[in-house]
């Protein structure tokens, strides 16, 4: 099989077994998130013994969604430094070029 062709795979989060397509070579991927998400449940049903699953399952949510926004902003950022440096990179081998150039020319 393909890394890159697709197979079904159950997880269970808090309970709720789900099925997933995913690419067989993420399958280990996959896996160590399920391992980690179920991990934090049972962290956190330990240290709020009086919210329910789905109260739990909720701040997990959010805390998820939390590290999500923060990467997506902190790799916009560090996308928009990259495309500055190549256009610094790119005007400076423009003017080396014109130099270049020039200096044939003579």
């Amino acid at each position: 099989m393909e890394d890159s062709e697709k197979v079904n795979i159950d997880i269970n989060i808090a309970g709720q077994l789900i099925t997933l397509n995913v690419a067989f070579d993420r399958q280990d991927f996959v896996r160590d998130v399920e391992e980690e998400i179920n991990s934090l449940f049972s962290k956190w049903q330990l240290e709020y013994p009086r919210r329910d699953e789905r109260q739990i399952l909720a701040m997990m949510v959010y805390r998820y969604a939390e590290y999500y926004t923060d990467l997506v902003a902190i790799h916009k950022k560090a996308m928009a430094m990259v495309e500055t440096e190549i256009a610094d990179v790119e005007a400076e081998i423009s003017k080396l070029d014109k130099d270049k150039d020039g200096i044939d020319k003579r």
